[in-house]
């Protein structure tokens, strides 16, 4: 029985204890004799010592049991990550293979790659997919196409869908089903523009007159913007935010000139030799800039809170659902409850490999527990704008898209 399914199961160590509680009745009377009782005297009944009763199992323990089997008679799990997270994962998705015998299957792809590839085996119906676990894009594209099945039928564990167990006392879904695609961590962002500069052309001056996510449309960095291209998902955040809105993606496209890229490591690298002075908003381009700073490369992250209202978002490191026609469907049933448990979510930020991770949206599970970063944690009593998974927001998140995408065509075809 593996050290997980045990502590699942029941607490051990009922023998010990009570093996030792009858040592220290004997030991006792021992010592009592030695320090001269009257060998004639008669003695006194020892007490029969009395068993701690164990913890029942919970409720859902059999149907634990038998995924387990299930899923080891499967031997494996294929999880289309896409990006970093396949990497930053490893050695969470390697304990959970040690503890459960499961290999888990991580390719390799961008999760716009990897939505390709899922959709064409869908088509063909030949699906090789288990779990998604991928971007805002990916998993839109899938979901557009029918790809999930509904989650929670595969959940057995009662408190993974417990409104309760999750902050502000909600379930957060990414898809308008509400029941596809599960958000389970989110980061904060403040400034709500990710932003990122070459610390060679960006002064202290510079960064102390930047108050507001306004700033970082200032002129006088015309030309010396990289950012994603807008007929990719993504700046749906600011079109929604009402103190940016549709004016402040319209100024960066029109007046600021930058320069567009989906090249993550293009991104930093350029950004390092001083071919732009910031990155705005360049996703997945944020962990080889973080690399580059480590290593002493002229680039840093802007973390200075703004004055307007902070967002939260959901990442390719926070979404998951199951794939329609997946082929190793126990093996995903068992990854999915225990990843989505407690003791998962714990393990997802200690052993991650990435000081970055984004806390989990239980209670349960400290934002300052393992590797997650001080500017993501969510604070007490604070307002955030939940774009991916909070439904007010997601619910106008495919007409912003839709805006930006026209707003891009019309603004860049231009200029073409």
């Amino acid at each position: 029985m593996t050290e997980i399914k045990t502590r699942f199961s029941r607490n051990v160590g009922l023998g010990m204890r009570t093996t030792a509680a009858f040592s220290l009745t004997i030991v006792v009377a021992l010592l009592v004799a030695a320090c001269g009782a009257d060998p004639t005297a008669t003695p006194t009944p020892r007490p029969t010592p009395t068993a701690t009763a164990a913890p029942e199992a919970p409720p859902w323990q059999a149907e634990w049991d038998a995924t387990l089997i299930a899923a080891q008679a499967e031997g494996e799990v294929s999880i289309a990550f896409g990006g970093d997270p396949v990497r930053v994962y490893r050695p969470v998705l390697d304990y959970f293979q040690d503890q459960f015998g499961v290999r888990v299957v991580g390719p390799p792809g961008s999760s716009r790659e990897l939505a390709t590839k899922f959709l064409a085996e869908q088509e063909a119906g030949r699906q090789t997919t288990d779990i998604v676990h991928m971007a805002v894009f990916g998993f839109r594209t899938i979901y557009a196409n029918g790809g999930f099945d509904p989650l929670p039928p595969e959940i057995f564990i009662p408190d993974i869908l417990d409104p309760a167990t999750y902050w502000n006392g909600k379930l957060y879904w990414a898809t308008d089903d509400n029941q596809s695609v599960f958000c389970h961590a989110s980061y904060v962002k403040n400034p709500v523009v990710s932003s990122y500069y070459n610390t060679d052309l960006v002064t202290q001056d510079d960064l102390d007159a930047i108050q507001s996510n306004w700033d970082f449309l200032d002129l006088k960095w015309k030309g010396k913007i990289v950012t994603s291209p807008g007929d990719q998902d993504g700046f749906e955040a600011m079109v929604q935010h009402p103190e940016l809105g549709k004016p402040w993606v319209t100024k960066l496209f029109a007046e600021l000139d930058p320069e567009y890229s989906r090249d993550r490591q293009g991104i930093a690298d350029g950004l390092a030799r001083g071919k732009w002075a910031w990155a705005l908003h360049v996703g997945g381009a944020s962990r080889p800039i973080e690399e580059l700073a480590q290593l002493g490369q002229p680039v840093s992250t802007f973390s200075q809170p703004l004055k307007e209202i902070p967002g939260m978002e959901a990442t390719t490191s926070d979404l998951i659902g199951v794939a329609k026609g997946r082929p190793h469907p126990a093996a995903a049933k068992l990854f999915v409850n225990w990843w989505l448990s407690k003791e998962g979510q714990m393990k997802r930020q200690e052993l991650s490999i990435s000081v970055g991770t984004n806390p989990s949206l239980r209670v349960d599970v400290p934002d300052d527990f393992g590797n997650t970063k001080v500017k993501t944690r969510k604070q007490a009593g604070e307002n955030y704008l939940f774009y991916t998974c909070d439904q007010d927001l997601k619910d106008g998140a495919a007409d912003a898209e839709e805006w930006t995408k026209a707003t891009y065509l019309e603004i860049v075809g231009a200029k073409q």
